[in-house]
């Protein structure tokens, strides 16, 4: 059984080695594994797929939780999210044998990246299935070299969107709206009655003079 997980993590240096390292001491076994900034710089976003039993799946997401620098680990179940993993496939064809690879790429949607004289390198983005299939396809080419980036996901909508405060505290899309609501309440308050207290002011002023 295959499993995604979606990790937040602190962009610190070293913070890829441990969680890897933590399967490796732990015998878990990783599919892939991709990292990258998120839209706040202080995170990065990391997807690994891993494999295992229900048992050993529930673990990884346990141990991993603990460690120091995670803040938010979680699955990304397939009818919940959208899966990309780029793959560039350099592959044996003379000009004769060209146009069958750029018909089989345009089919599928890729891209020829380079040509040479004996080989083009295709591109292909898409599910793990789709990039799949393609390659069984090119059965009667020579694969001369293949590079996959892993699979990127993201949760589908905006229900399943993290926040970080600044505090270091984890909140969803619902209960970071909550919080923004009652901030922006509070600051009307703040506001309002910072006006009634220079009013108070103005008037007593206006009071005095008057004496």
């Amino acid at each position: 059984m295959n499993r995604v997980f979606q990790i937040i993590v602190d962009n610190t240096s070293g913070v890829l080695s441990r969680i890897s390292g933590l399967f490796s001491r732990r015998g878990y076994n990783i599919e892939s594994i991709t990292a990258g900034v998120t839209a706040d710089p202080r995170f990065t976003r990391i997807t690994i797929v891993t494999s295992g039993d229900e048992g050993i799946l529930e673990q990884i997401e346990k141990q991993v939780s603990k460690l120091v620098d995670v803040r938010d680990i979680k699955e990304l179940k397939p009818n919940e999210s959208v899966y990309r993993e780029l793959c560039m496939i350099k592959v044996r064809a003379n000009a004769k044998e060209r146009q069958g690879v750029i018909a089989l790429t345009n089919i599928f949607r890729g891209n020829i990246i380079d040509v040479g004289r004996q080989s083009l390198m295709v591109e292909i983005v898409g599910s793990q299935d789709k990039v799949d299939a393609f390659m069984n396809l090119l059965d009667g080419y020579e694969i001369l070299e293949v590079a996959r980036t892993g699979i990127a996901a993201l949760a589908r909508g905006i229900e399943h969107v993290l926040y970080i405060d600044d505090d270091g505290s984890v909140s969803g899309w619902t209960e970071h709206a909550k919080k923004e609501q009652e901030r922006a309440a509070r600051e009307l308050e703040d506001r309002q009655a910072a006006l009634e207290a220079a009013k108070e002011k103005s008037a007593a002023k206006s009071k005095k003079t008057a004496k």
